[in-house]
């Protein structure tokens, strides 16, 4: 992370952000939140390259929204996380695209019985998962709050 944005966290400012040049001056929670999406870059792009660089398969239910039912998702060693569509290309859309994890799923692979997994497992769900249900992708991402914590979009 950059020192100012670790700044502003610590310091509750605004930590400000562009999105296609223009400042979004956002609070500092959903601006650490959003600069997520700038360090999930680089990611290969299709199914089989992210398959060959480590990437692992992790259950893609927030990434399935509004009938993409055929996407999957990759997290890698670094945090970062890929989805592919059913065409095995890199889903770049806000509605469904990946997102880097602060805290990576990865890690804890194969402590399943452990404390140490539990700690993990929630500190994932605090700093990565809560708040994509509460701000989403992006600011315009489309998505509604529903179904960013169920997966399910009705009439799709």
């Amino acid at each position: 992370m950059t020192e100012g944005l670790v700044s502003s966290l610590v310091m509750g400012e605004n930590y400000h952000m562009t999105e296609f040049g223009r400042d979004l001056g956002l609070g500092s929670l959903q601006g650490v939140h959003y600069y997520r999406n700038e360090l999930n870059g680089d990611l290969p792009g299709d199914l089989d390259s992210a398959n060959t660089q480590g990437g692992v398969e992790y259950p893609a239910v927030n990434h399935r929204l509004r009938g993409a039912v055929g996407n999957v998702k990759r997290v890698f060693d670094d945090g970062k996380e890929g989805v592919y569509n059913s065409v095995k290309s890199l889903v770049k859309n806000p509605l469904n695209m990946g997102t880097f994890n602060y805290i990576n799923p990865m890690k804890w692979q194969g402590w399943s019985k452990s404390l140490q997994f539990v700690g993990r497992n929630m500190g994932h769900f605090a700093a990565d998962m809560l708040p994509y249900y509460y701000y989403g992708n992006t600011m315009n991402d489309g998505s509604w709050l529903h179904e960013r914590v169920t997966g399910y979009s009705p009439g799709y």
